[in-house]
């Protein structure tokens, strides 16, 4: 029992470790902790920066400082916060006695309302009473206690806000936008139904043949300057750049899915799959899985749910268990990995934008730019198009003219007419800038544009 206990505690002791050493790590993967500071408007000079690696302990090796944080951390010092440098602990301290009330009030009311309705069940078997127990009961088994929580937290949120009705004219642009996108999303499948448009290609397929439908028929909603890479629905937005293919993907999953739940023939797996409704729901109307990995994260989690509770299991042996237990181990850590390099990268474009274009160190600091590589790319080109238009080289302007007509091609960015109209005028070639001006107008009816005569006169 002795060498059990002495097992288990060390086994504990180095899962501990193991866990707060991949936290501490992660944390430094996504950056210099002092950039945090630099974040919240300190404006760190080169010696405050230098006094503040020190005294946070930055300047000694990475083991070092987990050595150091952890020992602070089991000593019951959490360090101190960012912006007001009050110590975490106390702050810890002051909100302990809310979260004991909440808990315990969530406690004390399961315990109130779960034991009556438990007793009334019992004694009034098949009555009416019974059924509303079940159901509740059933109900709060099935729902996830982080997702119902957030519901009634934004149910909340929602009664509480003060409810402001948008302008009438901003209601019927944003209604009459919304159905023109999906009229001409429409006919671009209708053009392609086969093969679509390619996949990337939506937003310069569905702006070439908004600008063609626009000239043909003035009167047509404009749909303004914005870059509209996505249709607000999820359906459409592969059809029309996969056609019928996607679409039959989409269904098979779809049907596969149902016959799972229809096989089990319990009515608990159909009020489960009601949860993932309103996504379903939603990518109908926006574009939830284009932006948001919580939305993927809470759909797939869901789908985990209901296929471990009602799925049908098959066992299969597998002989290279070694290879794939090294796959186990290697994915999660290239993916980590992979993120928090992202998360770095993103930051580090932030603060660059947020800083007034100004710091081009920040973009030199990124680690991963292939993660935001349309949005880094834009940014390096177009500082190098500065460079170029001040120093009167030629060399450059000419690489940037050759990066945004090839990049123009798959992203018809505004912006990027734009700048590519400038670069061909300070290269001297005037009518060149005027004929991407004005296919750039073309595209864009919604702009504000100037005429030649106007522009010469300035």
């Amino acid at each position: 029992m002795r060498r059990f206990i002495l097992r288990r505690f060390a086994f504990a002791l180095v899962s501990i470790i193991t866990a707060t050493f991949a936290v501490f790590m992660l944390s430094r993967l996504a950056g210099d902790p002092l950039l945090l500071y630099a974040n919240s408007g300190y404006g760190i000079t080169a010696e405050g920066e230098a006094a503040l690696r020190k005294r946070l302990g930055l300047d000694r090796p990475v083991p070092v400082q987990y050595a150091l944080w952890l020992g602070r951390t089991l000593k019951g010092d959490m360090g101190e916060t960012i912006l007001d440098r009050k110590p975490v602990s106390r702050i810890v301290t002051q909100r302990l006695p809310s979260t004991i009330h909440l808990g315990g009030t969530a406690f004390l009311l399961s315990f109130m309302v779960g034991i009556p309705l438990g007793i009334l069940s019992a004694v009034w078997r098949g009555s009416f009473g019974d059924y509303i127990g079940r159901f509740l009961a059933l109900l709060g088994q099935a729902v996830p206690s982080f997702w119902l929580g957030l519901v009634l937290i934004g149910l909340l949120i929602g009664f509480k806000t003060p409810y402001e009705s948008r302008p009438a004219k901003a209601l019927d642009y944003s209604e009459n936008t919304r159905m023109v996108t999906y009229q001409l999303t429409i006919e671009l499948i209708k053009n392609n139904p086969l093969f679509g448009v390619g996949y990337g290609n939506f937003l310069p397929a569905f702006r070439l043949h908004y600008a063609q439908r626009k000239q043909e028929e003035p009167s047509l909603k404009t749909i303004g300057n914005s870059n509209m890479d996505h249709p607000h629905n999820e359906t459409m937005f592969w059809m029309v750049e996969g056609g019928i293919i996607p679409l039959t993907g989409l269904l098979i999953i779809a049907g596969g899915f149902l016959i799972m739940l229809w096989k089990v023939k319990k009515k608990e797996a159909w009020a489960m799959a009601g949860l993932i409704t309103p996504i379903l729901i939603h990518t109908q109307l926006e574009l939830p899985f284009y932006l948001s990995l919580v939305h993927w994260f809470i759909f797939i989690f869901l789908l985990y749910c209901m296929d471990e509770e009602y799925g049908i299991w098959h066992e299969a042996k597998i002989r290279l268990t070694v290879f794939i237990r090294i796959i186990a181990i290697l994915l999660p850590i290239i993916i980590i990995s992979y993120m928090a390099s992202t998360l770095q990268t993103a930051r580090a474009i932030t603060r660059f934008e947020r800083t007034g274009f100004k710091k081009p160190s920040l973009l030199v600091s990124v680690k991963n730019p292939r993660a935001w590589q349309k949005k880094y790319e834009t940014l390096v080109m177009k500082l190098d198009l500065g460079i170029a238009k001040q120093t009167k080289d030629y060399k450059k302007l000419k690489d940037y003219i050759d990066w945004a007509e090839g990049y123009v091609k798959h992203s018809p960015y505004l912006f990027i007419y734009y700048d590519l109209a400038t670069a061909y005028q300070a290269m001297g070639d005037k009518e060149k800038a005027w004929e991407i001006y004005r296919y750039a107008q073309y595209l864009y009816p919604g702009a504000k544009w100037r005429d030649e005569g106007e522009s010469k006169n300035n």
